[in-house]
């Protein structure tokens, strides 16, 4: 039902009760309309007129009683409030045409070191006249459905005090006219409550809690999370109670704001370690929106809300479509893990007859073997032992080393790049000897302790050591394009995403008890 059809509905529920209030005080007040015969001598127009030959007989004077005065009163008033509801009611509608109608004035954002043209600025007053008028008529709405309200409280007391247990339904109608503000009120500020959530503890233990209630703004969408992965970076925040925990959210739109074009609701999507960015700086116009001076990470922005809960509140524009050949489950670990790893591959510009190494099988290397062999690579699998050996060669290596079998790596040709996942540092020196000359070094994984490498062996063999953080959008987008074309999938383990759950799935992560990632699933969402 529009604001109109409303706002008339209600106006004649409130017209129907007036007509039955008023005869109800017609009945419990004695008002009676018999007309009674003339006095001699006194006019019809006092009397009214009667046949010359009857006896005229005194018409007594009514004298009303005080109650019947008061209830009188009362109900000549009650139109005032009634009134004042209707007002209020037409107010919040014409408000509400205003907001919505500001926003097709509303001009496109000229970036730096352009300016706004004529055309531009002329929309941009419009869409501030248009925002401002809307938010008058709200005040004037909020200020009416008070005094409408207060109104209706005097007569209440009033007619109460006279006549107890009478017009109880009389609450119906303030009630109704509120709910419809309030309806209003929520088509400019929507709130999203983010539902159950789990966080970190001092003392490392994963509690549940009540997820706050956030405001969706006209670029966010609303994700009702049904998986999320769980990444080795999430360690590092166990013990932080201020945030909200998880950062591989995958799951179902289930609203989306005002502006937003590119998204609908019922889409399958997900979301990685970088929430949002300025859109203006040198960075983010040359598509590395993750080195934006102001991008907006986990754990450093939208402490409320992550990936372990009901629901998430982001910025469309860093929101990604899950292929239909992904199945969500299996699309948990690639929002950062795929991710970190492809992106790695992208910007390191690593070829399909190039030979590369990969330090580690675990959350990020079993996707990074993946990835690297459906490109055409010679993959090399470094491993403490030869206990993954079988695995690495189902995942597609081409080439197994186990360190501690091997340490000098004897008979191991050299390789032209080597990513690091493990979540320790490995020995530079005995690495640094399986390079090629110009070969290239990228750390894949969060470590907090100084790198201490021979200086000379750089300079030799002319290497280069490049950091490679998470994958950018576009990055993203063609990483789950690529996994959903070439049927790279996460080995997974899964648990329930209950307070048991999520402290099993830390637990073991941090003893290295997985093959290779956990994903924990929602109690609430059942999508696929």
């Amino acid at each position: 039902m529009s604001s109109a059809q409303t706002s008339s509905a209600i106006g004649g529920y409130l017209s129907n009760l007036y007509e039955r209030a008023s005869h109800f005080v017609n009945e419990h007040t004695g008002h009676s309309e018999e007309r009674q015969p003339l006095l001699h001598g006194q006019s019809s127009q006092e009397y009214g007129s009667v046949p010359d030959n009857q006896i005229p007989v005194p018409k007594p004077r009514k004298v009303q009683s005080p109650v019947k005065v008061e209830a009188k009163v009362w109900f000549a008033n009650e139109r005032t409030w009634i009134s004042w509801l209707r007002c209020s009611v037409l107010m919040g509608t014409l408000s509400l045409a205003l907001f919505n109608s500001a926003s097709y004035f509303k001009p496109e954002p000229v970036p730096p070191p352009f300016e706004p043209g004529p055309d531009q600025n002329g929309l941009m007053r419009t869409f501030h006249t248009v925002r401002t008028f809307g938010i008058i008529y709200a005040l004037i709405s909020v200020l009416t459905l008070l005094w409408g309200l207060y109104s209706y409280q005097r007569r209440v007391t009033l007619i109460k005090s006279k006549w107890p247990g009478s017009f109880d339904d009389l609450i119906g109608p303030p009630i109704v006219c509120a709910a419809t503000f309030l309806a209003i009120l929520a088509n400019f500020i929507i709130a999203v409550d983010l539902g159950t959530v789990f966080k970190g503890s001092p003392s490392g233990k994963i509690v549940q809690a009540k997820g706050a209630t956030v405001e969706l703004k006209r670029d966010q969408v609303v994700i009702d999370i049904a998986y999320s992965g769980l990444c080795g970076t999430d360690l590092h925040f166990r013990k932080r109670g201020d945030m909200v925990l998880g950062h591989e959210g995958v799951g179902v739109i289930s609203q989306v704001g005002e502006d937003v074009k590119i998204l609908k609701v019922g889409d399958r999507v997900g979301w990685g370690y970088n929430h949002n960015a300025c859109g203006y700086c040198k960075q983010c116009w040359n598509g590395m929106d993750v080195l934006c001076p102001e991008r907006q990470m986990y754990g450093a922005a939208d402490l409320e809300f992550g990936s372990f809960g009901d629901r998430a509140v982001l910025n469309a524009y860093f929101v990604h479509k899950i292929p239909d050949e992904i199945p969500l489950r299996l699309a948990g670990p690639l929002q950062c893990g795929g991710a970190t790893v492809y992106s790695a591959i992208v910007n390191s510009e690593i070829r399909s007859n190039d030979r590369v190494g990969v330090v580690g099988l675990g959350g990020l290397g079993h996707l990074a073997v993946q990835y690297l062999r459906k490109m055409g690579c010679d993959v090399v699998v470094f491993s403490q032992t030869n206990s993954k050996k079988q695995q690495a060669e189902q995942l597609g290596a081409t080439e197994f080393v186990a360190v501690k079998e091997n340490p000098s790596f004897e008979g191991v040709k050299p390789v032209d790049y080597l990513l690091v996942s493990t979540s320790q540092q490995p020995d530079w020196h005995r690495f640094f000897q399986a390079m090629s000359p110009r070969g290239r070094i990228v750390p894949l994984t969060v470590a907090f302790e100084d790198m201490s490498h021979p200086y000379a062996d750089i300079l030799m063999k002319e290497l280069s050591i490049s950091g490679s953080l998470v994958a950018r959008r576009q990055v993203h987008r063609e990483m789950l394009e690529f996994s959903a074309r070439q049927n790279v999938e996460a080995w997974i383990e899964e648990l329930p995403m209950t307070e048991e759950g999520v402290n099993t799935a830390f637990d073991r992560l941090d003893k290295g008890d997985v093959r290779y990632r956990f994903v924990l699933k929602s109690q609430r969402t059942n999508a696929e």
